[in-house]
């Protein structure tokens, strides 16, 4: 996912399902896939709110899988996540291992300058 493919109204409509708890997590209270991963469909496709949270709070796009670090699975608070592939990256952003993808993979500017909503306790 690519950070110019949500749109203000994804945005809105993802921060919606959002609910802050007294541990620092943000639940995610919206739809699910029937193995339970929570997410949105943005422009037909079906999205993950972990990897919606990830791109939006302007991480840049993830090389693997997003896992939840804190021990709580709804979790989808971008301090709480972690990019799987992260460790087989080079000092020079090169996946090792894999050949590079063609075009840049700059890290993104946070389409929703507001995100993260609030400073992690």
């Amino acid at each position: 996912m690519q950070s110019g493919e949500l749109c203000k109204d994804d945005i809105d409509r993802f921060i919606a399902n959002i609910d802050k708890n007294n541990m620092g997590c943000w639940l995610w209270t919206g739809p699910k896939t029937t193995a339970g991963r929570g997410g949105l469909s943005v422009k037909g496709k079906y999205q993950y709110a972990n990897q919606i949270s990830w791109v939006v709070a302007g991480k840049g796009i993830p090389i693997g899988r997003i896992e939840v670090t804190c021990q709580t699975s709804r979790c989808i608070h971008p301090d709480h996540l972690k990019d799987s592939g992260a460790k087989d990256v080079d000092t020079s952003g090169k996946v090792k291992g894999r050949k590079q993808a063609k075009g840049k993979r700059d890290k993104p500017e946070k389409p929703y300058p507001d995100f993260p909503l609030h400073e992690h306790a």
